[in-house]
């Protein structure tokens, strides 16, 4: 019997509201894309910002195979988080074959045996020097919720909460998954673990990692790796705009993070699923 592949195209921190005002190198990714043989395309945040989501989502449909997307920070900016993901809802559920928001859907059997899953996926400001860091990123200052706040104090306590809610909602998804696979596949934006948090060819810098890694999802999927030894699971990140060595904390669990450069999309990767 034939064996069945699927094969689907990573892309990480595309950033599109870069390329606004260039309409040429926005039609050569997307051309890219739709000549690139493949089945699907995963697509692991940072598509664009809130005021250009439902747009860029929409041209993302017009491709001619289905495109699995979870959102990353900036695609909060200018908004709020629920805005954004309520337009992500809402285009998805009218390109219901086309777009797939991976943050709203159960599990995804690509195979008999291979399953996708994602959630947006959050810093969550412990990692590093925490919440003493002097370092500051745009989030706290382009996102609504974040700006919406009387200080730093309650923005970090807003970003753990935000990352201990996509944690749960990701455990609860690998329980479901994890007991019919042989490999789960997650969509994720933040790295979950800081020797996946990388700068300019190193581990980023205390002040910065509480900005850049979530150690409290990476808490649970050692947790589900080892309850669950058979099952192969990998993670794909995005985020820090650096590409980091794959790094595998236990025997079957590994984290893949790819870099970005505003203004020039790119696929990252060809993964397949058999």
């Amino acid at each position: 019997m034939a064996t069945t592949r699927f094969r689907t195209l990573w892309v990480t921190d595309p950033h599109l509201e870069f390329l606004t005002d260039d309409a040429s190198t926005r039609a050569q990714f997307l051309q890219e894309l739709r000549q690139e043989p493949a089945d699907a395309i995963l697509i692991t945040g940072d598509i664009t910002n809130a005021a250009n989501l439902k747009t860029e989502l929409e041209r993302l449909a017009q491709l001619d195979r289905p495109v699995y997307f979870i959102l990353g920070n900036h695609d909060f900016y200018g908004g709020t988080i629920t805005g954004s993901s309520d337009i992500a809802k809402k285009v998805a559920k009218d390109y219901r074959e086309r777009l797939i928001y991976l943050d709203d859907t159960w599990i995804v059997r690509r195979t008999n045996t291979a399953t996708l899953i994602g959630v947006n996926g959050f810093a969550d400001g412990l990692a590093g020097k925490g919440s003493k860091t002097r370092a500051r990123i745009n989030d706290f200052f382009h996102i609504q919720n974040f700006a919406s706040l009387q200080n730093d104090s309650g923005r970090f306590n807003l970003m753990r909460t935000l990352a201990e809610n996509a944690t749960k909602k990701l455990e609860r998804k690998l329980l479901a998954a994890a007991p019919d696979s042989n490999r789960v596949v997650i969509a994720t934006h933040v790295p979950p673990f800081i020797e996946s948090s990388f700068h300019e060819g190193k581990i980023g810098s205390a002040e910065y990692l509480p900005f850049f890694t979530c150690p409290t999802m990476g808490r649970m999927l050692l947790d589900i790796a080892e309850r669950f030894p058979k099952v192969e699971f990998e993670v794909f990140a995005g985020h820090t705009h650096s590409p980091a060595p794959l790094y595998r904390p236990v025997q079957n669990l590994t984290v893949t993070v790819d870099g970005a450069e505003y203004g020039n999309p790119k696929i990252s990767k060809v993964l397949e699923f058999v």
